[in-house]
């Protein structure tokens, strides 16, 4: 088993909202400097490797999907050495996912981010996945600048590929949340140099001002807590709200075919043919907080369809599967 799968098995996270708060607290503590150096260490080598940010070279090749070269990509987060991309049409016209492998207990729980078209026809990317020749190849299929891109939370799988993303599309505003050029997510070593190729472009989603082709297109809610952020992103446009981590759903459609073990584990912590938050401890750890930003999110009026970050989507009739995921809080 990797490290990584390790600090973040369903197994682990269920076992650390069982135990007494101090004793949790130091294990999740423990969980988040483990993924902390292997991002430090996959990032160092993303630099290196990746795929040179040559963007409009794979514009002109295009989709090379089923090219194990165009796939290829150094990460210290599984897979390792390719990351293949699934181009998802199944989100309904003008809006797309690009999901990559995300390998946990040898499931693949997949790494999706979200491709929208907005309406001056340009694209607006959440969620960034590894720049493969692959994954610009499709990019450049769908047609449009991308114009901007948004880092939704601060776990590591959803950022750590924002820096080399954002090279290979230097035009494209990056758009995070609310303390985290700060730093106030997970404690990461070298955190600041990590972020530095892209600090220039980054803007603050809720703070600063939206450009008018993002107005009226992007609304977001803010979940802040120790060491975690996370925006709730809706398109309002597209009726649906996307999530990283605080919503996450195996379906037995999807995932029938797994082992009974990890069907156990999925369905300990909530997550098994349902939606379910895989950082509970997060809400458990911060309830108030945790209760303030459900309440926020389903007040909103512009959304029905969920896409989760990982594994199955979408979640149709969102609304009630998102109001069932949160009611441990009351």
């Amino acid at each position: 088993m990797s490290a990584v799968a390790a600090a973040t098995s369903p197994a682990v996270r269920a076992r650390c909202t069982t135990q007494r708060p101090q004793r949790r607290a130091a294990i999740c503590r423990v969980q988040h400097y483990v993924r902390s150096a292997l991002v430090v260490r996959a990032s160092q080598q993303q630099e290196v490797v990746g795929t040179g940010g040559d963007a409009g070279g794979a514009a002109a090749r295009g989709p090379a999907a089923g090219d194990a070269a165009a796939a290829k990509y150094l990460s210290l987060l599984p897979p390792f050495f390719s990351r293949p991309t699934q181009l998802e049409e199944k989100f309904g016209a003008g809006l797309w996912g690009l999901a990559q492998p995300f390998n946990l207990l040898g499931i693949d729980i997949r790494l999706r981010m979200t491709a929208a078209r907005l309406p001056d026809g340009s694209l607006l990317l959440i969620s960034p996945v590894a720049p493969t020749a692959e994954l610009l190849g499709h990019v450049a299929a769908l047609g449009g600048a991308v114009r901007h891109i948004i880092v939704p939370s601060s776990s590591p799988e959803h950022w750590m590929f924002a820096p080399a993303l954002s090279k290979a599309f230097p035009e494209a505003s990056v758009w995070v949340p609310p303390g985290f050029l700060e730093g106030r997510g997970l404690p990461i070593p070298f955190f600041q140099q990590i972020i530095g190729s892209m600090r220039s472009c980054c803007r603050v989603l809720g703070m600063d001002l939206l450009p008018p082709e993002l107005q009226g297109q992007v609304e977001s809610e803010l979940l802040a807590a120790p060491f975690f952020l996370e925006l709730a992103v809706v398109l309002p446009q597209y009726r649906v709200l996307l999530l990283s981590d605080t919503g996450f759903c195996m379906s037995a459609e999807e995932y029938g075919g797994i082992s009974p073990a990890n069907i156990s584990a999925a369905r300990g912590v909530g997550v098994w043919d349902r939606l379910g938050p895989i950082t509970k401890q997060v809400f458990e750890g911060s309830p108030k907080e945790g209760r303030a930003w459900v309440e926020a999110v389903l007040a909103r009026e512009d959304w029905d369809t969920v896409i989760p970050g990982h594994a199955t989507a979408p979640i149709l009739d969102g609304k009630r599967a998102f109001k069932d995921c949160y009611d441990f809080l009351y």
